[in-house]
């Protein structure tokens, strides 16, 4: 269900109650007593000076009266006092309540990716370990031309440099056999969706290709494994935020799975390519933890709930992420990183203290650029690695102004 922070109350500053100035309440007590004997001696009848409602007026009167204004004073203190701190307790509750519930997480059912057509340079463990990185390579479009770039190739199949009608049949091939071979590595869980349960996918492709037509063949492809009919392919988009995965939480149902499909080719027949991009797609599975269990997952991967503010914030951002994640700065095993400037990784770096073991991999620097499917890859590879080492992965993205933040860890 959706949490709605802006129900929390402001907090409000606690007066600070210091002990009254006793030359203060002193000075005032002998103006009152002095007052109020000059004024009993000169109003009161000369035969009557020495009884007792004289003395009660001229001496009792005035320190009775001096009391009730201490009283009332130190009343008003500490009730503004306990006012403050009791609005701030109550903001702190809701906070807090606020912060659990965006701390639910989703269950990770399936992730697969794809930014290389070789399985081994497409491996996690090359990754992590450095070894996958943007190299010079001769373009497919202008012989005898090398770009620092990455595409994907088909297997078997080869494409010779071309115009617009090449290209838009290279990623019409290049595109089916993408879902394909996504599709068939995420089968042996889409087939474990209970039949009750609807399927709503979500499509993010940046290609040259009609969207309708990719989101054709991808209904086809899911009808052949699902046993469930009640599948809802959301129109299309060029490219989904990684706040959009904060729609999976607020929408989250017994009754519904997310497959969130992203797609990103590049002109690579028909253009030179600029240096520092790539193509690249991965698909990510998630339900609630209720599906999960259904389906027989007993220590599922978890994704939560993204975090995001301006980048001036970016230690607030980091921050707000881990503890939705449940973590803290020093159990981080990896941090994604995608998208940034050079401003926000110098404010990464000297603002969060991140323990000295943690890895960071830069996805541009070692896959490229890949667009749309790059903040995706990146969730990804992180939910991956969280079941390899039972470590919290850190996903950070930089869109526009905003920074966006999540964790991916395995329950244990």
């Amino acid at each position: 269900m959706p949490v709605d922070f802006l129900r929390v109350p402001p907090r409000v500053d606690v007066p600070h109650v210091s002990r009254p100035s006793i030359l203060v309440w002193t000075l005032l007590l002998g103006l009152m007593v002095t007052g109020c004997v000059a004024l009993a001696v000169f109003v009161w009848p000369a035969r009557n000076a020495d009884s007792v409602v004289f003395w009660f007026c001229a001496i009792g009167f005035p320190i009775l009266a001096w009391s009730f204004l201490l009283c009332c004073r130190l009343a008003y203190l500490y009730g503004c006092l306990s006012a403050a701190l009791a609005t701030n307790k109550i903001s702190d509750a809701i906070e807090a309540q606020c912060h659990e519930s965006s701390s639910q997480p989703l269950a990770v059912l399936g992730n697969v990716w794809k930014f290389s057509s070789n399985e081994e340079e497409n491996s996690l463990d090359a990754l992590v370990d450095g070894m996958t990185k943007l190299r010079p390579v001769a373009s497919q479009a202008v012989p005898n031309t090398d770009v620092i770039a990455r595409w994907l190739d088909v297997p078997g199949r080869q494409f010779y440099s071309g115009n617009a009608r090449t290209e838009h049949a290279r990623q019409s091939e290049l595109c089916e056999w993408l879902l394909n071979q996504m599709v068939d590595d995420i089968k042996s869980k889409l087939i474990r969706i209970p039949h009750q349960v609807s399927l709503g996918v979500d499509v993010c492709i940046n290609s040259v290709i009609d969207s309708a037509t990719v989101q054709e063949g991808l209904l086809a492809r899911l009808r052949n494994v699902l046993h469930t009919t009640r599948i809802e392919v959301k129109s299309s988009k060029t490219e989904l935020s990684l706040f959009h995965a904060d729609s999976w939480f607020d929408n989250n149902r017994s009754d519904s799975v997310h497959l969130l499909v992203a797609v990103q080719l590049r002109n690579a027949a028909s253009e030179i390519l600029a240096n520092g991009v790539s193509e690249g797609a991965s698909m990510l599975l998630v339900s609630s933890p209720a599906i999960a269990s259904r389906m027989g997952v007993s220590s599922p991967l978890c994704l939560h709930r993204p975090a995001r503010g301006p980048s001036e914030t970016t230690a607030d951002v980091l921050k707000l992420a881990i503890r939705w994640g449940g973590g803290t700065f020093d159990n981080i095993g990896t941090s994604w990183r995608t998208g940034l400037s050079k401003e926000v990784a110098r404010i990464i770096r000297s603002s969060c203290r991140f323990w000295h073991g943690m890895e960071t991999v830069d996805l541009d620097a070692a896959v490229g650029k890949a667009g749309a499917a790059g903040v995706w890859l990146a969730t990804a590879l992180a939910a991956a690695n969280a079941a390899l080492t039972n470590e919290p992965q850190l996903v950070i993205t930089q869109e526009g102004n905003d920074l966006l933040a999540l964790v991916c860890e395995k329950q244990t």
